[in-house]
């Protein structure tokens, strides 16, 4: 013990009684509003944590070797908390507000710390007390049983949207055979009114590169990922089946088999991960376990386990793509789609190709040097230029691995001579 004292209460306490002029003030949460009524005082939370994040972002970067056991890969590789998107789940920011917190404790003083959020306040406590700092909780009541029902109702809408999609995809007839008779294959977003997928010229994500392919004499076979929060279902296999090219929805392959082993990735998951992690000579296990809990409130992880069913499902159908040209981002989904082909289509080569820029705290578009290892990774990466391209290689990835190909998606802000175009249509 140092003499500093953290208070740790729910957003509804009046931190007013416990706080004084000696006191930091410190709010975790997503309430703009109420930030700026602290901000007022001696709340310096942002800046904290944007040094911590800065300071341990090629240990995130390489979380994997931290954290995977090596058990049960799909139910890892399919998760959240491995893939540290600061857009969909708090993991990233949540460790590196308990390594600003418990530095600044340890220099001294008192601290009174307001979260939105009682199970990260729960959490934060326990990273006190095993950093033996004087800690106290209040108004962070738990309700188990509050989080199981949502995490039932979270599932069961899960399977009733599955179920509805495998009878939506009953009713159109299959071209999943059409794709033998293409090369090469696309793989790109659908919503059912833009795009390839829907019959335009030009596709969404992947820009003019169909144009160049087709220029070449090139016959373009494509897979789809249906946007379903764009566009009904429905729609977005309606508008599949009216193109000109074959078109499949990645759901063809999510039969009850999928499923099954995607559950069973969910409940493998606590084994997949090992939960002890040390930044800064802080423990940071309560965070991480809270982190592995939600995984199973929510139904993302069994989503992209869908997708190991992929390359499963057209080796069953026969069906051996050479190439196949995707939009990199580097997501669950993603992962599991590349080591689902490098287990049962190894001849395929997986180029993928960037199609937005990426921030330096969006964490997950940078793969681990692990990842390039275990060829969880495209056999080539399409960079829309130099810099993300350097990036890469300073974490790690493999130079002859890296192409520099421009921005497809953005085309029109492309010179259409410039020798970059050749990278990508394979000129």
């Amino acid at each position: 013990m140092n003499g500093s004292r953290v208070v740790i209460v729910g957003k509804d306490w009046d931190c007013r009684s416990l706080s004084d002029d000696a006191s930091t003030l410190w709010y975790f949460g997503a309430d703009y509003e109420r930030y700026l009524a602290f901000a007022g005082g001696s709340c310096s939370t942002g800046e904290a944590i944007n040094a911590v994040a800065s300071r341990h972002r090629g240990d995130f970067i390489e979380l994997d070797s931290s954290l995977a056991s090596g058990w049960f890969p799909l139910a890892w590789r399919s998760s959240d908390l491995a893939e540290c998107n600061p857009y969909i789940s708090d993991f990233y920011l949540n460790v590196c507000r308990a390594i600003a917190l418990i530095e600044a404790a340890r220099r001294g003083g008192n601290h009174v710390v307001v979260v939105d959020d009682p199970g990260l306040g729960r959490a934060l406590v326990k990273v006190c007390r095993r950093a033996r700092i004087q800690v106290e909780g209040k108004a962070l009541r738990w309700r188990p049983f509050r989080s199981l029902g949502a995490a039932l109702r979270t599932h069961r809408s899960f399977l009733n949207e599955w179920r509805a999609e495998r009878r939506t995809l009953a009713r159109f007839p299959d071209r999943t055979g059409q794709l033998d008779e293409c090369f090469p294959w696309l793989l790109s977003w659908a919503d059912g009114k833009r795009g390839c997928a829907s019959g335009e010229a030009v596709d969404i994500f992947l820009g003019r590169l169909p144009l160049w392919l087709r220029e070449k004499g090139r016959r373009i076979g494509w897979l789809a990922n249906p946007v379903r929060w764009m566009n009904s279902f429905d729609s977005i296999v309606a508008g599949a089946n009216a193109s000109s090219e074959p078109v499949v929805l990645t759901n063809a392959f999510n039969g009850p088999a999928t499923l099954l082993r995607a559950y069973m990735a969910l409940l493998t998951f606590w084994l997949s991960v090992r939960p002890s992690l040390s930044f800064s000579e802080i423990d940071l296990k309560p965070v991480v376990r809270l982190a592995m809990m939600r995984e199973y409130s929510k139904s993302r992880l069994v989503y992209a386990a869908l997708y190991d069913g992929i390359a499963r499902g057209l080796k069953r159908r026969k069906l051996f793509p050479r190439v196949l040209f995707y939009p990199y981002e580097n997501q669950p989904w993603e992962k599991v789609m590349l080591s689902g082909f490098r287990r049962d289509l190894p001849s395929a080569m997986l180029i993928g190709v960037q199609h937005a820029s990426f921030s330096e705290r969006y964490l997950s578009a940078y793969p681990s040097r692990r990842q390039w290892s275990a060829g969880i990774t495209p056999d080539y990466l399409v960079t829309m230029g130099c810099a993300f391209c350097d990036q890469l290689v300073a974490l790690g990835a493999p130079p002859d691995r890296l192409k520099i190909g421009g921005t497809v998606r953005f085309s029109t802000s492309m010179s259409p001579g410039r020798g970059d175009r050749r990278h990508v249509a394979g000129e």
